[in-house]
């Protein structure tokens, strides 16, 4: 079961706060789950949000890789990511947390007609400092953190319930 719609509502308004005064899209998503309390500085530093800097306007304005749905991943993967990888056999990421990832990316694209940054903007791209643009990358905000919602808290088993989408694997 996924963060409770009313907490889900939360997130979304604080992630579009976040994105109207200032911070890029990826920050926007990844700290709206700290001001939310969803995560806390008792489990990571607030200071990894730095980490997602670097992820707007689809990596480094590059139009590749949606900053909101990199921003998703990084708050999902905060709580299930393995802490110390390096010291952990990764039992279970294949099968059922890649599965996680890979469901919100589908449900995402599916949402926002792809996963890719000029191709959610491919209708402003020539007034990327325009109102429609930003607003085109508030919905990519919103929808970015319903996805995260939805698959963030879901357990084993209900993992273990959701069927993969496309995969490079062949799942």
């Amino acid at each position: 079961m996924g963060i409770a719609t009313e907490k889900c509502s939360q997130i979304q308004e604080a992630a579009m706060w976040n994105f109207y005064h200032g911070l890029n899209c990826c920050e926007s998503v990844y700290e709206a789950f700290f001001t939310a309390g969803i995560l806390t500085p008792e489990q990571l530093p607030y200071e990894t949000c730095a980490l997602c800097a670097g992820f707007g306007g689809g990596m480094g304005m590059s139009g590749n890789s949606c900053g909101a749905l990199s921003g998703a991943i990084l708050a999902v993967g905060a709580r299930h990511g393995r802490r110390d990888p390096k010291g952990m056999k990764p039992d279970g990421l294949y099968d059922l947390e890649y599965r996680r990832y890979n469901n919100l990316v589908h449900e995402f694209s599916q949402r926002m007609g792809s996963p890719i940054c000029r191709e959610i903007c491919r209708e402003h791209l020539d007034d990327w400092g325009g109102p429609a643009r930003k607003d085109r990358c508030g919905q990519a905000v919103c929808v970015a953190v319903e996805v995260a919602c939805k698959y963030f808290d879901l357990t084993s088993q209900e993992l273990a319930a959701i069927p993969w989408r496309e995969n490079v694997a062949g799942f």
